[in-house]
């Protein structure tokens, strides 16, 4: 009894402008990219921490910039309109804790070191055994960040133009690649400022409009039977709050621990606070960053509860799984007053007859976020709220269009926010592998440093748009991953360095390493079946669908859906995984540190002197405590 999903009614040609806004803007991004190349006039510095000499306010846009990337805002839509507006505010609430948290814990005292890449940091104090192998953990998760904007990025332009979405991140990966390599970090921060002000008014504007002007949250219906709710305040403390529905409430969590201390290894924030004009400056900017990025991107979060009910399980256009069916989902009674009445206590099953025998699973649309946001025709967005519980008069049937030029703003921002990330993540690369890395074959120097770093960058960016090829439609996925590898290994000796005064390069290393591994092999070892679904009452699977006629009557008006609709309890520990490694990681540095371990010594772990290469005479300066107010140094003169 369920009718066909409604065509979206918007054709490619109807989208036509929006596109070529996009390709405007890109192409605006890219212009200014290779203007800034001529302002690097060959200066590494100028290329990897634009000359160190940018000021609060401009932090605040370029550092807010990277923390409000696709995954925090087309990501966040997608996996709140696919689950509830938790498991999507978790990804910039975990982004801009962790921006808050390097204004407090590292931004000042990482900006006095006088560093080019955080893996410098590791050097400085644990030896080059510890720079290769952060380097190597911080490689690895920046890939998987570029990939994750590189999927959004690519998302809305195969959307706009009706192409292959591999073509749409073949065409971002060329764009933001041209620009971020010609100009480094300087091209980044100019065309941040453009971007920022681009994007950050298009979300808050088109939100504002948005939220006042259509739908924000879905009516009571038979896919809603308890009705839904914008935000529901118990989905953050209760495995059940969404009862009847299932609530990953353990990886929401372990998501914004994860964000939030795994960022603060992050490349691109550690390059910006190594280019501010001073430590006071660093962690200002770092601090104001987190809270304005995180106030849009949470802002943004409350959309898809218009999507949910534009584009969701009681919208018109809908589509289930017809093999499926469900106990305690219930598609018949429990409407009205019977979804407020406070003995059924939220539970669809003490209605006589509950359960879905089939077609129980909703398949959520990949493109739905980018449907809501451009489709502006009279006919498009239908919604009827019959009792009055969707926020309008009961019996309510009407269109709601979106505004054209504000959906195109809006596109606009997630474009600006995916492109800003991404080409801060190349140029993070590109440093990090030329300096810590290549640097150490002997074959490249302060002369040839900066186009080994431009001609690096090339091939992270391929590897990258290889593995967003992998998940086109997973916007949120990749983020996770990135920071997951960085917070499971080098959190721990991070706050170690610049906290713990003697801190022992053997106690930083393993502490490192140790994380790294404990995480790759948990990876493969906890059960996991990729629903993230752990713990509640209705972290079940859905069963077959029942398509005997009779079994059919048995199940619904007998009450006997439970029996044979066989539904299996999930257990998915994905998020354990992430909290045991860094874990072990500390255990594992204080062991060393406190037991009387003799030092290893030799090239790979003793700590690696600063040297000032852009010095008139050639200096080393020695630095004997690094917690200590005064430094010696020795000036060496050649």
């Amino acid at each position: 009894g369920i009718p066909c999903a409604v065509d979206f009614p918007m054709e490619v040609g109807d989208l036509l402008w929006q596109g070529v806004t996009v390709i405007i803007f890109m192409g605006i991004s890219l212009v200014i990219g290779v203007f800034t190349y001529f302002k690097v006039k060959g200066d590494s510095s100028n290329y990897f921490v634009s000359g160190r000499n940018l000021p609060t306010w401009i932090l605040v846009a370029t550092l807010g910039m990277q923390c409000l990337d696709a995954s925090a805002s087309l990501g966040n839509l997608d996996l709140a309109y696919k689950n509830q507006f938790w498991d999507g505010a978790a990804l910039p609430l975990g982004l801009a804790l962790s921006l808050i948290m390097m204004g407090v814990f590292f931004a000042k005292p990482m900006n006095d070191m006088n560093l080019l890449t955080l893996p410098d940091a590791f050097a400085r104090f644990y030896g080059e055994g510890a720079e290769v192998a952060s380097s190597l953990v911080t490689l690895v998760s920046f890939t998987f960040l570029l990939a994750g904007n590189l999927v959004g990025c690519g998302k809305i332009v195969s959307f706009l133009f009706g192409m292959d979405q591999y073509i749409g991140i073949m065409i971002s990966t060329a764009v933001i690649w041209a620009y971020a390599s010609s100009g480094g970090l300087m091209s980044v921060t100019y065309t941040d400022l453009v971007q920022g002000g681009i994007g950050w008014s298009g979300f808050i504007i088109a939100t504002a409009w948005i939220q006042h002007n259509m739908p924000n949250h879905a009516a009571v219906s038979a896919s809603f039977p308890v009705g839904d709710q914008t935000v529901y305040a118990e989905g953050v403390a209760d495995a059940d709050g969404y009862d009847p529905v299932p609530n990953a409430i353990f990886f929401n969590w372990v998501t914004v621990i994860v964000l939030a201390f795994g960022n603060c290894m992050a490349l691109d924030f550690h390059a910006r606070c190594y280019s501010a004009m001073n430590g006071i400056a660093a962690r200002r900017g770092c601090i104001l960053a987190g809270i304005l990025a995180g106030s849009i991107g949470i802002m943004n979060t409350f959309n898809a509860s218009t999507t949910r009910a534009l584009y969701g399980p009681s919208s018109p256009h809908a589509e289930f799984v017809a093999n499926s069916c469900s106990a305690t989902i219930t598609v018949i009674g429990c409407f009205g007053g019977a979804a407020a009445d406070p003995s059924l206590n939220k539970t669809c099953n003490a209605v006589p007859l509950p359960g879905v025998p089939t077609c129980g699973e909703w398949k959520p649309d990949p493109y739905a976020n980018l449907k809501m946001l451009t489709c502006s025709k009279p006919e498009c967005h239908f919604f009827a709220d019959f009792d009055g519980s969707g926020g309008y008069a009961a019996g309510t049937e009407d269109y709601f269009p979106m505004n054209a030029f504000l959906g195109g703003w809006y596109l606009l921002g997630i474009v600006a926010a995916s492109m800003s990330t991404a080409a801060g993540a190349i140029v993070a690369m590109g440093t990090v592998f030329s300096h810590n890395l290549l640097r150490k074959t002997g074959k490249i120097s302060e002369t040839n440093l900066l186009p080994f770093a431009r001609a690096s960058t090339l091939l992270f960016s391929i590897i990258a748009g290889l593995i967003a090829m992998t998940r086109p439609n997973e916007t949120g996925y990749f983020l996770i991953v990135a920071f997951d590898c960085v917070f499971a290994s080098g959190v721990v000796p991070l706050f170690a360095l610049v906290y713990w005064k003697g801190i022992k390069p053997e106690a930083g290393f393993l502490s490192l390493v140790t994380g790294a591994v404990v995480r790759i092999v948990l990876e493969f070892v906890l059960p996991k079946d990729g629903l993230l679904l752990w713990v509640g009452s209705f972290a079940l699977s859905f069963g077959p669908g029942i398509e005997d006629p009779e079994m059919f009557d048995e199940a619904i008006m007998f009450g006997k859906l439970a029996e044979v609709c066989p539904q299996e309890v999930l257990l998915d520990m994905t998020g354990l995984d992430s909290l045991v490694s860094p874990a072990v990681s500390l255990v594992v540095l204080v062991l060393v540190q406190l037991l009387p371990i003799k030092g290893w010594g030799g090239k790979w772990f003793t700590p690696v002197p600063q040297v000032d290469a852009h010095a008139d005479e050639k200096r080393e300066v020695v630095i004997v405590d690094a917690h200590a107010d005064e430094k010696r140094e020795v000036v060496i003169v050649p």
